[in-house]
């Protein structure tokens, strides 16, 4: 074999090597393109949930602060209300009958847990 055979093989696979390498930084790059896409998109979902996670925080809190934190918005009503409150609204919404609300309020009277200054503390 002669140098010329030689130094022809030696050209043919520099050149696939070159060749390899130009392939290979080509699907580096692109990968890596994809990959900060991918990492953008993701990074501006983040922020965007953040976001909207601070002005859920802030609406409901004018809304709670809004309604002066009573219990008459029923979205923020506490548990702890009136009992005797809650048996007016319950019949102004027409969920009990007018024997059913009387019953009931004399019940409530009866039991001894009211009587009208302790009634008017509470609600002042």
């Amino acid at each position: 074999m002669g140098w010329s055979m030689v130094l022809w093989k030696v050209a043919k696979y520099t050149a696939i090597a070159l060749g390899l390498l130009v392939v290979a930084s080509i699907v580096a790059s692109v990968l890596w393109t994809l990959l900060m896409l991918l990492w953008g998109v993701l990074k501006v979902g983040a922020l965007l949930l953040a976001v909207a996670a601070i002005t859920y925080v802030i609406v409901k809190g004018a809304l709670w602060l809004g309604s002066g934190g009573d219990s008459e918005n029923p979205e923020f009503a506490s548990n702890d209300a009136d009992p005797l409150d809650q048996l007016r609204d319950q019949y102004v919404n027409g969920d009990l009958s007018e024997s059913e609300f009387e019953r009931r309020l004399e019940h409530e009277l009866d039991d001894g847990s009211f009587d009208e200054i302790d009634r008017e503390l509470e609600r002042a």
